[in-house]
C-alpha cells in the first residue's frame, strides 16, 4: 500500500554528502483545524448575513436567485480549493534534525519557501514551550533552538510533543560533539 503522503519526507538536495536524518518534525494537526474552523465560521457568517438580508433567496423560481445560488456554490468550490492549498502549505513546513545540521523548511505560501540551515556546532540550547490549556491538552507547542553568536534562532511553532523533540535535538548535538572530538 503506498504511503498516504506522496511528498518525500526528506528532499535529497537539502542534505550534505554523508549526512543522515535523525528525525523529521512536522507541524501538529491542530494548526490545520484552526484554519478549517476559521473558514467554517466565515462561511456561516456570510450565509447567515445573506439569508437574513434576503430570506426568499431559496425561491428558485426567480432567475436572479439561481444566479446568486450558483455564485454561492462557486464561492464554496473556491474556498475548498484554497483549503487544499492551505493544507499543502501547512504540511510542507518541517524541521529536519540530521547528524550534522538542523534544517528548517518554512513554506509560507504556495510559491514562497524558506530553507534555513544550522550546524549542530552552533546549537546552544533547545527550549520546549507549551502555553495554555489547548497546548497542554493536545501536547503541542513551540520549539525554540537558541544559536551561538549572531545567528538567528530557530522557532518551530505547532510542534507536536516539543519536549521529546527538544531531547532528540540535544542528543543529536551531543553525538555531533562527540564525533568531532574523535
Amino acid at each position: 500500500m503506498p504511503p498516504l503522503n506522496p511528498q518525500p519526507v526528506v528532499d535529497d538536495e537539502l542534505l550534505v554528502a554523508g549526512e543522515h536524518v535523525v528525525v523529521v518534525v512536522r507541524k501538529h494537526i491542530i494548526g490545520l483545524i484552526f484554519i478549517y474552523l476559521q473558514a467554517l465560521v466565515g462561511v456561516i457568517a456570510v450565509l447567515s448575513i445573506l439569508f437574513i438580508a434576503a430570506p426568499d433567496i431559496l425561491d428558485l423560481d426567480q432567475q436572479s436567485n439561481r444566479v446568486i445560488i450558483a455564485l454561492i456554490i462557486f464561492g464554496l468550490a473556491v474556498l475548498v480549493f484554497f483549503l487544499f492549498v492551505a493544507t499543502y502549505v501547512y504540511r510542507s513546513s518541517r524541521l529536519l534534525v540530521t547528524d550534522k545540521n538542523l534544517i528548517q523548511i518554512d513554506q509560507k505560501s504556495l510559491f514562497i519557501r524558506t530553507v534555513s540551515r544550522l550546524s549542530m556546532s552552533n546549537v546552544e540550547d533547545v527550549t520546549a514551550d507549551m502555553r495554555g490549556i489547548l497546548q497542554t491538552i493536545f501536547n503541542y507547542g513551540r520549539l525554540h533552538v537558541q544559536t551561538a553568536g549572531e545567528r538567528p534562532n530557530f522557532d518551530f511553532t505547532y510542534c507536536p510533543t516539543p519536549n521529546k523533540y527538544a531531547d532528540q535535538i540535544l542528543e543529536a548535538r551531543q553525538a555531533f560533539a562527540e564525533s568531532v572530538e574523535e
